[in-house]
Order: C-alpha cells, then structure tokens, then sequence
C-alpha cells in the first residue's frame, strides 16, 4: 500500500555485508536533485516524511504510510498531498 499510495518505489533492496574482516560501501542517490541528510533516530522518535523523502534505514528503521486529514491545510496547499511517511524505530535513516 505504501508504494501505491505514496508514489514510492514497490521494490525493496536489502544490502548486507556478511563479511566480519572487510567494510563495505552502500552507495544511495536520490531520483530528484539535490542533498541527502542522513538523521539518527532514537527511540520513541517519529519523523514525518513527504513523499519520495525516503531513502535508505537501518534494519531498525520501520517505514509505513501514514494519511494526513483531507481536509488539513497543510496538505491541501503545500504540494505534499495526503499520504505521507512515518519513520519510527532505532537507527540510521537517509532522507
């Protein structure tokens, strides 16, 4: 449902590294221009993306599609529509 209601990706990669002597890099970029911040979520914490924010979490890092009031200004004027992300749990998070 989160794809489809929020126009993100319906494809998930899972990178893992399961060597214990070598580090590996993970290389992201997003699909529109511009920056990626990475922020440090800790528990209890819930950030609120707009759609197509989401880039990459640690395996701590659960990710569901939230709906905003249809009739909130905020969604009805500010372009970010009325499905929205909500970023919960413990961990890394690249928005």
């Amino acid at each position: 449902a989160r794809a489809f209601l929020t126009r993100e990706s319906f494809f998930t990669t899972i990178v893992e590294n399961k060597s214990m002597t070598q580090v590996g890099d993970a290389l992201i970029a997003p699909s529109e221009p511009g920056g990626v911040t990475l922020h440090r979520l800790v528990r209890g914490e819930e950030l609120i993306l707009t759609s197509g924010a989401y880039l990459a979490g640690d395996e701590g890092v659960k990710v569901e599609s939230s709906m905003q009031s249809p009739f909130s200004m905020f969604g009805n004027y500010s372009g970010t529509g009325v499905f929205l992300l909500r970023a919960s749990g413990v961990g890394c998070l690249a928005i």
